[in-house]
C-alpha cells in the first residue's frame, strides 16, 4: 500500500479521525507528519497572520516528504493537492463528524488528552464554534472541494464511512 508514496494530503471535516489517521499513516510510510492547526492557531485560539500561516504550509509542500494533514488558507489546499502523490478525503455522513466531534468534546471537559491540534488550545469553551465549523465545512467548502478533487481522481482515496477507516487502518498494521 502507498509505494512510492511521499506526500500525502489528509483533508476532510473535523471529527473524522483525520489525525488519528494521519498519525499512524505517518508512522507506518516514516513520513513528517504536519498538522495545519498547528500553525494556522496559536495559543488560546488566537489566529497568527494569514501569510505567515500560508508561508509555513509552503515551507512544508517544499520538502521532499510530508504528510499534511487539515485546512487552513483554501489556496494552500490547492497546492497539497497539486503536489500531493496521494491525496486522502475522510467524507463521513455530516452526523457521525458531529457525533465523534462532540465525543472529543466531552472527553475534553472529563480532562483526556486528544490526538492533533495544539495543547495550548482548549476545547472546553468551543462548542458552538466547532458546530458552526462543522457546519460550513460541510455546506461551503466541500462543494469546492469536491470540484478541486476532480483532476486529481487517480491519486484520491476517499473514505466515507467510520468501517472504511477501520479497515484502513486494521491495513497499516
Amino acid at each position: 500500500m502507498f509505494q512510492d508514496v511521499n506526500r500525502i494530503a489528509v483533508i476532510g471535516n473535523g471529527g473524522g479521525g483525520k489525525s488519528t489517521l494521519s498519525k499512524a499513516l505517518s508512522e507506518h510510510l516514516n513520513l513528517p507528519w504536519f498538522e495545519i492547526d498547528q500553525v494556522q492557531f496559536g495559543p488560546n485560539w488566537v489566529r497568527p497572520p494569514e501569510e505567515e500561516v500560508r508561508q509555513q504550509i509552503r515551507d512544508m509542500i517544499a520538502q521532499p516528504r510530508w504528510l499534511i494533514d487539515g485546512f487552513g488558507p483554501y489556496d494552500t489546499i490547492q497546492e497539497r493537492f497539486a503536489a500531493a502523490d496521494q491525496i486522502i478525503f475522510v467524507d463521513f455522513p455530516l452526523w457521525i463528524h458531529y457525533w465523534w466531534a462532540m465525543e472529543r468534546q466531552i472527553a475534553a471537559h472529563l480532562g483526556a488528552k486528544r490526538l492533533g491540534g495544539r495543547d495550548d488550545c482548549d476545547l472546553r469553551d468551543v462548542n458552538k464554534l466547532m458546530c458552526q465549523s462543522l457546519w460550513r465545512v460541510e455546506t461551503e467548502i466541500k462543494p469546492k472541494l469536491l470540484e478541486d478533487l476532480k483532476p486529481y481522481v487517480e491519486k484520491t482515496m476517499t473514505i466515507s464511512s467510520p468501517e472504511e477507516l477501520d479497515e484502513f487502518m486494521a491495513g497499516l498494521k
